[in-house]
């Protein structure tokens, strides 16, 4: 699993799509942390997939269903040899599942950050560099 160096257009803006649409919904989490933790948990699961979404289209690999997301990270966790994160995986599908059952307070959830920042962390070194996104050859 690598990264493309030769973004295609629609990859590319895709790909900032997704980045910028996950940041945005970390913030907005952030935001809900203390009042409404349930929609909270379900902007850092929704944060959580566009990075993986924007990481694998980087691959030329579109993820369209939840189990493919699941599937598509549990893999990367392979490849890049640090299966401790498959716990932190299992904590994000958590994060998910609260938003339905609203069981968590705010204190659990954002007990949770560790381990979506841990997250996040892996995949956005994987990420294409500014220095070889090319933004001049894209039409928006």
């Amino acid at each position: 699993m690598e990264t493309s160096s030769k973004l295609s257009s629609e990859a590319l803006l895709n790909f900032i799509h997704y980045k910028d649409k996950s940041d945005l919904y970390y913030e907005n989490g952030i935001k809900f942390l203390e009042t409404r933790p349930e929609k909270a948990s379900e902007f850092f699961w929704g944060s959580f997939v566009l990075a993986l979404k924007a990481l694998a289209i980087t691959r030329n690999i579109r993820l369209t269903e939840h189990k493919e997301v699941i599937d598509y990270m549990y893999e990367f966790v392979k490849e890049i040899k640090k299966e401790y994160l498959r716990k932190y995986i299992r904590n994000m599908k958590g994060l998910h599942q609260n938003f339905y059952e609203a069981n968590f307070t705010s204190n659990e959830v954002s007990d949770y950050l560790h381990d979506l920042n841990a997250l996040f962390k892996e995949i956005k070194r994987y990420y294409p560099k500014e220095e070889d996104i090319d933004l001049s050859k894209t039409t928006f």
